[in-house]
């Protein structure tokens, strides 16, 4: 073995030994991301079992201005997580949370860019 490959061997084990240690100091186990569904017709059911199904993702609310579509997305969030979110009709409510980390889009293509400026300005993490 030459000096210079074990050097950079060497080096690079350490880096990514130091890496790997740093970022498991700042990330708790318990670290939950809370997530806010913005429609669930359409896309929103696979996008609910999709995240729901993460063990670090807490949906937080469902927000959906049609109450009668909303009994299938909720009894999917409690099957997955246990409990049901509180169901909002008007973004801006949630997005006043500080709790809140995410927005999930799923809404019809008219409500993507508002929804999404909304959510940015609030300073959310969008998923559209």
């Amino acid at each position: 073995m030459k000096r210079r490959d074990f050097l950079v061997g060497a080096v690079t084990a350490s880096t990514i030994a130091a890496v790997e240690t740093r970022s498991k100091a700042a990330r708790s186990v318990n670290d939950q991301v809370n997530v806010a569904m913005m429609g669930v017709r359409g896309r929103g059911p696979r996008l609910i079992e999709c995240f729901a199904s993460m063990s670090d993702v807490n949906i937080s609310y469902v927000c959906d201005v049609d109450q009668n579509v909303v009994e299938p997305a909720m009894k999917m969030i409690e099957q997955a997580k246990g409990k049901r979110p509180p169901l909002v009709d008007d973004i801006r409510r949630v997005l006043d949370d500080k709790s809140v980390d995410a927005v999930i889009i799923s809404t019809p293509v008219h409500w993507h860019a508002p929804g999404t400026i909304l959510a940015c300005e609030a300073g959310k993490d969008v998923y559209v």
